[in-house]
């Protein structure tokens, strides 16, 4: 009898294996096309399943001059995705009754000067402060900017594009002053205090800051793809570039951190068990 049920649990995961390869490979051959279609040289994907990784594979290269392949461990920039987890930093220190997130941020940062109306965290999270975006190719910028407190200068003396809460608009800079308020309230530098706070108790050791002057292990190769002729909304003949230099000290938490699929995967589901943050801060 116990043979037998030995037997019968062999056939129910084979044929469990057996499904699974069989999406993983549906998925990868949609992958495959998505990349040609768009001339994307490499990508990671990660995928969890009742809270556990099921499935991690690279395609492509991650430096298509070298041949070296995209692998799981590959890390790529995570653009604004660094904003999500700049969030989880913050809820710490809300949690703990060290922020309040609607008071004037001047109540952190007072040297940030004040605008015709006042802005709190909460509305800078929101993307409704009024805070300004990029402007022209100030996301190409490669000025090294030594602490959060000096980037702020690219922005802190405009005026707001609206009273916050009456309007939205995208903003990465609004981002660079809720780092300033996080190191004001943890008395810690942000890239400090996310480490200990976040990456680390989570075991996140592929996330880290983009410095100008490291040599991160298994970093992507970054490309731009131009093409030779753009016709309206057709692109013809495309051409991959090395992407330009940029130095991303300015914008740690709204765009400067880099990542492996696997660690951003963890992350999230953290937040699903209640590993970092209560559920009633979520």
């Amino acid at each position: 009898m116990k043979f037998k049920t030995v037997l019968i649990i062999i056939a129910l995961t084979s044929g469990l294996i057996a499904g699974i390869n069989e999406a993983t490979e549906e998925a990868a051959q949609t992958i495959r096309k998505f990349m040609r279609k768009h001339f994307i040289p490499g990508l990671s994907v990660t995928v969890a399943n009742k809270g556990r990784i099921v499935w991690s594979q690279g395609f492509g290269y991650a430096d298509k001059g070298n041949s070296e392949s995209v692998t799981p461990d590959t890390r790529m920039r995570i653009g604004s995705v660094s904003k999500t987890v700049t969030a989880a930093g913050v809820a710490i220190l809300y949690e703990k009754g060290l922020l309040d997130l609607d008071a004037p941020v001047q109540k952190y940062v007072p040297s940030f000067p004040e605008k015709r109306w006042p802005i709190t965290t909460r509305e800078l999270m929101g993307h409704i402060a009024g805070v300004r975006h990029y402007r022209g190719d100030e996301m190409l910028n490669n000025q090294f900017y030594p602490s959060v407190t000096a980037g702020l200068e690219i922005f802190s003396a405009d005026t707001l594009l609206f009273q916050p809460r009456t309007g939205y608009s995208y903003s990465s800079y609004a981002w660079n002053l809720v780092s300033a308020i996080m190191e004001n309230v943890a008395k810690q530098d942000f890239l400090t205090f996310m480490e200990r706070n976040v990456f680390n108790p989570l075991g996140l050791y592929s996330i880290s800051p983009e410095h100008r002057d490291s040599s991160l292990t298994n970093l992507a190769t970054f490309y731009n793809i131009r093409p030779l002729i753009n016709i309206a909304d057709f692109h013809f003949f495309n051409i991959r570039r090395e992407a330009p230099y940029v130095d991303n000290s300015y914008k740690w938490a709204g765009g400067g951190f880099v990542s492996n699929t696997r660690d951003l995967v963890i992350f999230g589901l953290a937040h699903l068990d209640e590993t970092i943050l209560n559920k009633e801060t979520i």
